[in-house]
């Protein structure tokens, strides 16, 4: 088995321990991220149950999941809009300050983040684009079904629309087509000072896609846990042997 594998299904037993019945949108990096598809019809939401600091950790290769089948999916038609998809996570809400307030988020193919200070990150960013995590989360399944999902027809509260994909900042393209891949910008509040630009850096060795149906989050720096090590030299160890007593006999 590949070390990236075994790496993969440590953290997938992590993932599955510590899900939610609920998006998580808290602090510390135990925020957990969100799959979005809109167009101007509707928006579908997934919960990845992945924390911010899972997927930061060196150790995360990959996520994958299959959509198709998840409550709310059937429900996304075609729109006259080209719908777009988008992965984010809100780390920091309720905090005081702006030092503790993160987002990291996928970003449009050829687009270089715009600026955007203290002030307009908390109230814009984050009190008006990431308070819709919290009120779709009562829709679909979220509330009942481990990382749910659903779906919000265009004007209802937990409709996910252009405000959301462009981070309620016009030259910030959070959104991708259908069909492409997407790397990551860590967005993160510093100081005191209102008026203080944010941080915005690109998250180094991750890209994320979208195909239509499998959503697709990986680490091309990862770097297996000391465990995975044992696990992959017990492994080599059992092998050999085998292969040593089919010679003997």
């Amino acid at each position: 088995m590949k070390l990236k594998s075994l790496a993969a299904a440590a953290l997938a037993v992590v993932a599955t321990a510590s899900a939610h019945a609920s998006i998580q949108v808290t602090t510390n990096g135990n925020s957990e991220l969100f799959f979005v598809l809109g167009n101007d019809k509707g928006s579908f939401l997934l919960d990845t149950g992945l924390t911010l600091n899972a997927l930061k950790s060196a150790s995360f290769a990959s996520y994958t999941q299959d959509v198709t089948g998840r409550t709310g999916f059937s429900s996304f038609v075609a729109g006259q809009t080209t719908p777009l998809w988008a992965v984010a996570v809100f780390d920091g809400s309720g905090t005081t300050g702006f030092g503790s307030l993160e987002l990291l988020s996928t970003r449009a193919s050829g687009v270089t983040p715009a600026t955007i200070n203290n002030g307009s990150f908390k109230s814009s960013v984050f009190n008006n684009t990431g308070k819709i995590a919290n009120l779709a989360v009562a829709t679909g399944d979220h509330s009942t079904a481990t990382n749910g999902s659903s779906f919000n027809p265009v004007g209802t509260d937990g409709y996910f629309g252009s405000l959301f994909f462009s981070l309620g900042q016009p030259l910030n393209q959070i959104g991708n087509a259908v069909g492409t891949s997407s790397g990551f910008t860590d967005w993160k509040g510093k100081g005191t000072n209102s008026l203080a630009n944010v941080s915005a850096t690109p998250l180094d060795g991750y890209s994320a896609s979208f195909d239509g149906t499998t959503l697709t989050i990986t680490n091309a720096n990862a770097v297996p846990e000391p465990g995975t090590y044992a696990m992959l030299a017990a492994g080599l160890a059992a092998v050999g042997f085998v292969v040593r007593r089919r010679r003997a006999a």
